[in-house]
């Protein structure tokens, strides 16, 4: 044949050359990976423009699943170090492997931790090996009776101890914390967050695990209701961008109740205050009718403030009447 006949063969050749997954342009494989969404691990051995779209996706935190709630048990007076992490999904199990070492609780859709130590070491878990050090110290200047200048750099010797005994944080301890931030860097909002007493130290570890995560609803249990937890969860609303704040305590302090109000719902559509195991008719140890004249003049123009009417709250166990119901006035 001569070359004049093989060109159309060739030219039909290029025209009907077969489209793979593998060849399908960029902009089709990121319509594809944005409409299937996850899981996509498959997607990524396709071709490295499937890879490269993969990760693309994933690095955007919206397209992360969401954590339906997420409590923090204490580990109890004894261990107000330990805490115990329950999370439930979004009825994916596929999303299960996030959580390493974790196991499934309930129906399969909670993933509850192991007894987790997140604190630094204290004066009860140091108290004997200061004294130890300090006897150590003692006796041995007695004993030789060294110069003066030398008993000065053992003393500062012994304080340098001190200060890291206090400090320190057992290698388990930061594996912890960075397990728990890696896995909430890894979802794109907790839906309801559930503190349940939690020691303020360990507090303050917690809201360093949770990174910035958005978190729709937050839900604190404490005994107390005072300045230093209410600064807390201003500071906690802020960062995580709260809509709703509901705290649960057997006593509230009722000092600076109304620049806590102020700066909440600054944050926050609603905050809901509830006294745990009170079944009487006095809010707080005080008379209702003592409340409502305080009532009246704490509203302003950006929020209000309504006396409960005992509502419980179901969301946890035990017996919680509502007592106070703050909600941001519109426009403000």
């Amino acid at each position: 044949p001569t070359p004049d006949s093989e060109l159309p063969h060739a030219e039909m050749t290029s025209v009907f050359e077969p489209v793979s997954l593998a060849t399908l342009p960029p902009d089709i494989v990121r319509t594809i990976v944005r409409s299937v969404g996850q899981p996509m691990d498959n997607m990524r051995l396709i071709a490295p423009v499937w890879n490269t779209t993969v990760v693309e996706y994933l690095a955007d935190r919206r397209n992360q699943p969401r954590l339906l709630e997420v409590h923090f048990h204490t580990g109890g007076p004894e261990k107000s170090k330990d805490v115990v992490v329950k999370a439930l999904l979004s009825r994916n199990r596929h999303y299960q492997g996030r959580f390493r070492g974790w196991t499934a609780a309930g129906m399969g859709d909670f993933m509850q931790s192991p007894t987790l130590s997140l604190r630094m070491a204290e004066r009860d878990d140091v108290i004997q090996p200061l004294f130890f050090l300090l006897f150590i110290a003692v006796t041995t200047m007695a004993a030789i009776r060294i110069h003066f200048i030398l008993s000065i750099v053992i003393v500062a010797y012994v304080f340098a101890i001190m200060i890291y005994l206090f400090v320190r944080v057992r290698p388990a301890d930061r594996e912890h914390r960075d397990s728990l931030a890696h896995i909430f860097s890894r979802f794109c909002i907790i839906e309801t967050l559930f503190l349940h007493k939690i020691d303020r130290r360990t507090l303050d570890i917690v809201r360093e695990t949770l990174g910035d995560v958005p978190i729709t609803n937050l839900v604190i249990e404490d005994e107390k209701c005072d300045r230093g937890l209410r600064n807390k969860i201003v500071a906690m609303a802020q960062v995580h961008k709260c809509q709703k704040i509901i705290v649960c305590s057997e006593k509230c302090d009722d000092k600076h109740l109304v620049e806590f109000f102020q700066k909440a719902t600054a944050i926050a559509d609603e905050v809901e205050i509830y006294e745990s195991g009170a079944n009487g008719d006095e809010f707080f140890g005080k008379k209702r009718e003592d409340w409502e004249k305080r009532v009246r003049a704490m509203s302003d123009a950006s929020f209000s403030v309504l006396l409960g009417n005992g509502a419980p709250l179901r969301t946890i166990p035990g017996l919680h009447s509502l007592r106070f119901l703050i909600r941001k006035q519109e426009g403000a």
